[in-house]
């Protein structure tokens, strides 16, 4: 099936004379990576790409990407940049918000030195970005951190207003039906490094068997691995129907009244769901139905948590990653940590077993000395004489019977 999908995915020719390929266009760069073909173009408009979407339009094969806004804009150091140059897409930004209405779905085009061109057509240009000037871009803007750390504070009390019942009040969220507490629970979301946190992770998966709390489509990257997902989180549109039909609980994230594509899915496939509805990221539910449900331990994986990071998730999105921590609190810890610090535990059998092979052995070793052999004969001097004789043939030493 595999070999299918690839002979049926449209391929994109660079030559000299620039980059040819079919366009895909949309301004959301997570909604259009979800229906990419390997080796198209995507047109986006997203000032600062954030990591987490540049790294989606790299899994679905995009041969470049432009961008209609400044992809590093100076007000921090986005990373969505670097991801794309990093893994050899073409990238050209600032071309414009024309750009997406003048290219449509499906559109034959040329990239060319910072140019969109239809034929002989020039339908945008940008500026063609390499290394060197993401680079300086990134530099430059780190003296935006400060403003962005201030109006972080305000998008965290922000969302702490409209998110008090879910953060505070325990009946705000559904029960699960599996049973967490006490468990250790790997949280896993989509991310640049979630399929590497679940593959470190898979000694201490194996020691500790705990509950994996999947997001969206990091589910099919858990099953992939090995891992079971057994709840499953978000918006559902980008998981696959047997890792759905596998989980033992599906919550659907609704962001607002309306249904979602994901629910009337999930509905339409018979299966069993509740239902959260708020505006908080998939990722922050997840854990905190984690915590809700008294989890021993909770592992996040997929997640890069350092402040650049955060920042690059966008200031909204980024306050409620923060306080979702805060709430969550000393029971979470980073996949990286996690798998640094796993120890395997000693079973009771083993112990007994090794403790088993040191007395046989010492007694083995007694056996064979002088004293040893001395206190074995006195010892069966004093037994019966059916023992002392199996004692004697042990060692060798029964008397020889008469001969006739």
């Amino acid at each position: 099936m595999s070999c299918v999908r690839t002979l049926l995915r449209r391929k994109s020719t660079a030559t000299e004379d620039g980059l040819t390929a079919t366009v895909r266009v949309d301004r959301d760069p997570r909604v259009l990576a979800a229906r990419m073909r390997r080796g198209e173009i995507a047109v986006i408009d997203a000032v600062d790409l954030d990591r987490s979407a540049a790294a989606l339009l790299v899994s679905a094969g995009a041969a470049a990407v432009v961008n209609a806004s400044p992809t590093v804009s100076g007000r921090y150091p986005s990373l969505g940049a670097t991801v794309l140059l990093d893994a050899g897409v073409e990238l050209v930004d600032g071309v414009g918000p024309d750009a997406t209405s003048r290219l449509r779905d499906g559109d034959q085009v040329t990239l060319l030195d910072g140019e969109v061109r239809s034929g002989d057509t020039v339908v945008a240009s940008g500026t063609r970005q390499s290394t060197e000037s993401v680079s300086a871009a990134l530099t430059a803007s780190e003296a935006g951190l400060s403003t962005q750390m201030e109006a972080f504070a305000a998008s965290a009390a922000e969302y702490l207003r409209r998110e008090h019942r879910l953060l505070l009040e325990p009946d705000a969220l559904p029960a699960l039906s599996i049973d967490l507490s006490g468990r250790d629970v790997i949280v896993v979301a989509p991310g640049p490094d979630h399929r590497t946190d679940l593959t470190r992770l898979r000694r201490y998966a194996k020691e500790y068997r705990p509950v994996l709390v999947a997001v969206d489509e990091a589910a099919d990257t858990a099953r992939e691995l090995g891992y079971i997902p057994e709840v499953i989180v978000g918006d559902l549109t980008n998981v696959s129907d047997a890792a759905i039909r596998g989980a033992t609980d599906i919550v659907v994230r609704l962001d607002g009244e309306a249904a979602t594509a994901g629910l009337a899915r999930v509905d339409r496939m018979g299966v069993s769901r509740t239902t959260v509805t708020t505006t908080a990221d998939p990722a922050d539910l997840a854990l905190l139905l984690a915590d809700d449900g008294d989890a021993r331990v909770i592992v996040s994986a997929g997640a890069d948590r350092t402040l650049v990071a955060m920042l690059d998730s966008g200031r909204t999105r980024a306050a409620a990653d923060f306080v979702t921590r805060l709430r969550v609190g000393s029971r979470l810890v980073d996949a990286n940590a996690a798998a640094a610090m796993f120890r395997p535990r000693i079973s009771a059998l083993a112990v007994t077993l090794m403790l088993l092979i040191a007395l046989i052995t010492v007694g083995v070793a007694v056996w064979l000395t002088p004293t040893g052999q001395d206190l074995v004969r006195d010892l069966s001097d004093s037994l019966p004489a059916t023992v002392s004789d199996t004692i004697d043939q042990i060692r060798g030493t029964s008397p020889e019977e008469p001969t006739s």
